[in-house]
């Protein structure tokens, strides 16, 4: 049996994984992205499928002659992990104010399914976003290049010898967001979502030297013995826990949107959301024995406002005279079901919850980058 070399069937000789995204005027316009449109992700955690969809005509004939299939659809799917990260406040109108400067992956990424509120001009700026599933058609999508692979050197040039493997997706939409805050650790997010087909993989000469990523991203937000409030009923009694880790998701509930043919060749119009449900797992160290009641409330059917304290980046961050890089989340209505709390050398329990909307305009969750 022949010995084939696996290199002359794959030449990519590393992975790479630069991500280039921009926020498009109008759904699938096909924003034109450039290396400035660059933001950084974690090492091995972004993916792109195309998701082709196959039929075989299966027409017969006397002769069983063997007829080519064909793609019907291309329901494509990607994610990515990135850090939290902001560059923090820098000096605004007038003395001992300050101007929040936004982080890329939160104004192209994020503002598409995320309601950003920014409070400049103040001594204590604050970013809000709160998730919202509203569409009004302008900045509600963007377009997502990636690249997995380089021969040669990022400088790009004929191809072969230099080439990057590329993928390119249009009208991209967060079909679901998990941020992931860690006592001792950075603190990142994990979104997952939807695109419209707009070009195979191929390979394409680019030149991705230079300063081309996100120069904010060194500002990490990291680990800060997270302390969690939460409060019966938004009004009640109030408990304290020393938090672990805490993961907050929000499903969007994206769904490929298919056409009759006449709007994209391989049969995906659009991408709708159609909710933004929020789910919270906290797992806390119980400091004082008469928080255990805590129990008794969420079997009752009681709900919780739970925030946090603001946490700030490590002291390895760059120093640059920026200040106020603070990151919280609030959760106003939260429900949590009933665990058994584990007790050994600290009692603890894992807590897994719900925000809850009376109506639909409700907030159920609010993330702040600011200096509070």
């Amino acid at each position: 049996m022949a010995i084939v070399n696996p290199t002359a069937i794959n030449p990519y000789n590393g992975t790479f994984g630069a991500l280039l995204v921009a926020k498009e005027a109008v759904q699938q316009t096909g924003e034109a992205l450039t290396k400035a449109d660059a933001i950084p992700v974690f090492a091995q955690t972004m993916t792109i499928d195309l998701g082709f969809a196959m039929e075989q005509p299966m027409l017969e004939d006397p002769f069983g002659t063997a007829y080519l299939g064909q793609v019907t659809s291309a329901k494509c799917t990607w994610s990515f992990e990135a850090p939290l990260y902001g560059l923090g406040t820098v000096a605004g109108v007038g003395a001992g104010n300050y101007n929040i400067v936004v982080p890329r992956f939160v104004n192209e990424v994020l503002a598409t399914t995320f309601d950003v509120t920014v409070t400049n001009g103040v001594p204590n700026p604050t970013l809000a976003l709160t998730p919202t599933a509203n569409s009004d058609g302008v900045n509600d999508s963007f377009s997502m290049r990636g690249f997995f692979g380089i021969k040669g050197t990022p400088a790009g040039g004929a191809s072969p010898p230099n080439a990057m493997l590329s993928a390119y997706l249009v009208g991209c939409r967060i079909s679901k967001a998990t941020i992931s805050i860690k006592s001792d650790g950075m603190h990142r997010i994990k979104l997952e979502g939807l695109g419209v087909y707009s070009a195979d993989w191929n390979d394409i000469d680019e030149d991705l030297t230079g300063n081309n990523w996100d120069a904010q991203a060194q500002e990490f937000i990291r680990g800060m013995g997270q302390q969690v409030r939460l409060q019966v009923n938004g009004a009640g009694d109030e408990y304290v826990a020393n938090a672990t880790a805490i993961d907050i998701s929000v499903d969007f509930g994206a769904e490929a949107i298919m056409s009759d043919g006449a709007l994209s060749t391989l049969g995906v119009g659009a991408i709708g959301l159609t909710k933004r449900d929020v789910a919270i797992s906290v797992d806390p160290i119980w400091v004082e024995a008469s928080i255990w009641s805590i129990f008794s409330v969420a079997r009752a059917g009681g709900f919780f406002t739970v925030t946090s304290a603001f946490a700030y980046p490590s002291a390895y961050s760059s120093g640059t005279g920026a200040k106020g890089r603070g990151f919280k989340f609030t959760l106003p209505k939260v429900q949590f079901a009933n665990t058994t709390p584990q007790r050994a050398s600290g009692s603890r329990a894992k807590l897994d919850g719900v925000s809850v909307k009376d109506i639909e305009s409700d907030m159920p969750l609010t993330l702040t980058l600011g200096s509070e």
